[in-house]
């Protein structure tokens, strides 16, 4: 027999934990990386018609997806545009500081309600129409919650009705009803709000507890490169094919810059009074109001 001595054993054990240690850390690094690697492919695209290639191979077992805001529609003044987020969000923190995050709530909502909203690109209309009248699926996937919010009582209300003035509908028959679940997400008429899940979670639950339903390919429009991620990680953990598309519209490249004056003025009137100064009523307005 051999004699194996005490320490000696000691050795083997923490060379074997050690070992242990370094592969599990090398299978997660890999699993990052794969990850990441899926999760990045996809196409920065800056006018919606540079998708109609790949949505012509589209069929029946693929589902389209498109997001909402940036993707569809978008405000018409410039505060609510991609180039002024910073001074957007700048002014909503001053006023935070000052009268807190309900107040903030409510001057948010209220600019949502009364500012006046546009098609990013009209060629969106035409595009949607043909998916649907080739009977393939076609919803869209917003990051709003279905919870109050503000003086909205019914987002999801909001959100269709603001869609439909737009002449845009998304119909996803048999399943049309009001369906909400966990973390404010839900689905109505063929768009799903992710509230504080994240897209690719919400889209998740919807495809396997409200549709019950796989699709062999998903192909996801969104200005937002996390979006995209999240959806993409998904579509691996259930063996779907993803293809994305980072839309970065290039009518808001055209915009001008916003006047950091002009926007708090405009928010300045929608907190005291709840009205809404497009950007070519503020300076008749600022005029009028300097005779008084």
């Amino acid at each position: 027999s051999i004699l194996v001595l005490p320490f000696l054993k000691k050795v083997n054990i923490m060379n074997y934990k050690y070992s242990i240690r370094k592969y599990l850390i090398l299978i997660l690094l890999l699993s990052l990386s794969i990850q990441s690697a899926y999760a990045n492919q996809f196409t920065v695209i800056v006018l919606i018609r540079d998708i109609i290639p790949i949505l012509e191979k589209a069929d029946k077992n693929t589902l389209v997806v498109f997001d909402v805001d940036n993707v569809i529609s978008a405000p018409a003044d410039l505060i609510g545009m991609p180039k002024a987020r910073k001074i957007r969000q700048e002014i909503f923190k001053e006023y935070e500081n000052k009268y807190g995050i309900e107040r903030v709530k409510k001057i948010h909502a209220l600019y949502m309600l009364k500012a006046k909203g546009e098609l990013v690109e009209p060629d969106i209309k035409t595009i949607i129409s043909s998916l649907q009248q080739k009977g393939i699926p076609t919803i869209a996937l917003t990051a709003k919650g279905t919870e109050k919010f503000g003086s909205i009582v019914d987002p999801m209300k909001w959100r269709l009705s603001q869609l439909e003035k737009k002449g845009i509908t998304f119909i996803y028959p048999p399943h049309n009803k009001r369906i909400l679940w966990q973390k404010e997400a839900g689905f109505e008429k063929g768009i799903v709000f992710s509230g504080k899940q994240s897209k690719g979670e919400a889209l998740g639950y919807f495809l396997k507890n409200v549709v019950k339903w796989k699709p062999k390919k998903i192909i996801f429009v969104d200005d937002n490169a996390d979006y995209l991620k999240s959806v993409s990680y998904m579509c691996e953990e259930n063996s779907i094919e993803f293809i994305g598309f980072q839309y970065l519209a290039e009518v808001f490249n055209q915009d001008k810059e916003i006047n950091p004056e002009i926007a708090k003025i405009q928010i300045k009137i929608l907190d005291e009074k709840q009205i809404w100064l497009q950007d070519n009523e503020v300076a008749n307005y600022l005029k009028n109001n300097s005779r008084q």
